[in-house]
């Protein structure tokens, strides 16, 4: 007979309880923060009144929770990101809106579906937050029950007491044994996680399918997820199993969807970025001699060179004076970085601190020769130092932000520089490029630039 793991049918009913709870109540709240109270004191042409909202409720509700487990929100019930609650109440909110080419009675005011969207988020994060808070103490509520198998597993099992996945480790056991669906049965376990050689769990196989067929959930931990930290996939090749390992960004689909979000960025940013662009080129012109461009040969995509461009942020003779300064340096080999480079202009900090020297690289995007977010670019005379296992970071489109520029502790060390490009490398989503341009925005908007 199956096993049911109760602790996560337990914790998926609360949140699809509270969730619905949260979706009423912060429908309704919106009608009355714009037609109860207004609060901005902003004219509406007609008032609407509530009974046109509470008659849809139902229907909100049934939409919102089918949306939010289309969305996956429901997937991994012990993590919820932020972003993935942003993104389901959006859908959610473009259903609100749906529904009024439906229900002739029903008029969703747009200053109510903003108020709507944003107090969602708010909630649901919230209640997710304390959830998790509740989860990560030493109480067993909603834990799932496993049972470790394998030998020097005190890494493994610190990781999942620290991670707050919702595991309660109940015993662990140094080998896979006859016994041990008796050993399950008396303590309510549901899941088995087994690190074993390759050759004892094929052993083992028949105790192994007896687990399965009894309804526990076998997890192995392969010693071949140390050959990459990227994504693994199980295929089949002449209905031969495989384990495959791949990269996002080695896939051509994802290359075009990548360079596709790339241009659509490029066409919506210039209306905006030109106008601030002719203001930056008055202020260099002004501010000190030269020329208003920085031009330097970088290495690209495949080692290929280009023209950067960038608006000059230092004096005229900056790259004659780079080699007096190199003993200077606070970062480490190939790269060169100094906490107050004195060759940086007045306006030349002002335009780092809030990043817009990089304006002019759209063009350098337009062309293909970089992407918004991959590894920075680096300067032809650096790449030339790069080992052959540094140059893996080649084989994708440099980025005008990327993972080493959003983390502050790494900008001064090449050694992080390069494991986080292999990071970006290796677990590329079109999500992932969204939370670091994201978080490139907190920082342009922080003033935290260097």
């Amino acid at each position: 007979m199956a096993r049911i793991p109760k602790q996560k049918t337990k914790l998926l009913m609360l949140f699809l309880i509270v969730d619905s709870i949260l979706i009423a109540t912060c429908h309704i709240f919106s009608w009355y923060l714009r037609f109860q109270y207004n609060i901005f004191s902003i004219p509406y042409p007609e008032f609407v009144p509530m009974k046109a909202y509470t008659n849809v409720l139902p229907v909100v509700v049934f939409l919102w929770i089918l949306i939010f487990a289309l969305v996956g929100l429901y997937k991994n019930l012990y993590s919820t990101s932020l972003w993935s609650i942003v993104s389901a109440v959006t859908w959610g909110t473009i259903a609100n809106a749906s529904l009024t080419f439906v229900y002739r009675d029903y008029s969703y005011s747009r200053l109510a579906m903003g108020y709507n969207w944003l107090i969602t988020i708010s909630a649901i994060y919230l209640s997710r937050l304390i959830v998790y808070l509740i989860i990560r103490t030493k109480t067993k509520l909603f834990k799932t029950r496993i049972v470790l198998v394998g030998e020097n597993l005190e890494q493994i099992k610190n990781k999942i007491e620290k991670s707050g996945s919702g595991y309660s480790i109940e015993g662990i056991i140094p080998d896979i044994n006859n016994d041990l669906l008796s050993t399950f049965d008396k303590n309510d376990v549901s899941e088995l996680i087994i690190s074993l050689p390759l050759e004892k769990i094929i052993n083992k196989l028949q105790v192994i399918n007896d687990c399965i067929i009894s309804g526990l959930k076998v997890k192995i931990v392969s010693p071949l997820a140390k050959v990459s930290s990227g994504r693994i996939e199980i295929n089949s090749i002449a209905d031969i199993p495989v384990i495959e390992f791949t990269f996002g960004l080695f896939d051509k689909w994802n290359r075009l969807l990548k360079r596709i979000i790339d241009l659509f960025l490029c066409v919506i940013l210039a209306g905006f970025c030109i106008p601030i662009a002719i203001f930056l080129v008055f202020l260099i012109k002004i501010d000190s001699p030269g020329n208003v461009f920085f031009k330097q040969l970088r290495t690209g995509k495949n080692g290929r060179k280009f023209l950067i461009y960038k608006f000059r942020t230092m004096i005229k003779e900056a790259e004659t004076l780079r080699n007096e300064l190199v003993s200077y340096s606070h970062a480490e080999e190939p790269i060169f970085k100094m906490h107050n480079d004195p060759r940086i202009t007045r306006v030349g900090k002002f335009l780092r601190k809030f990043y817009l020297d990089e304006l002019p690289q759209i063009w350098n995007i337009l062309k293909g020769e970089m992407s918004f977010v991959g590894p920075r670019p680096l300067p032809t005379y650096e790449s030339e130092k790069l080992t052959t296992e540094q140059k893996r970071r080649l084989i994708v489109p440099p980025g005008v932000t990327g993972l080493w520029q959003i983390t502050e502790q790494a900008k001064f060390s090449s050694v992080e520089m390069f494991k986080l490009d292999f990071e970006y490398i290796e677990k590329w989503t079109p999500s992932f490029d969204l939370k670091i341009m994201l978080k490139t925005l907190k920082i342009i908007c922080s003033g935290k630039g260097i």
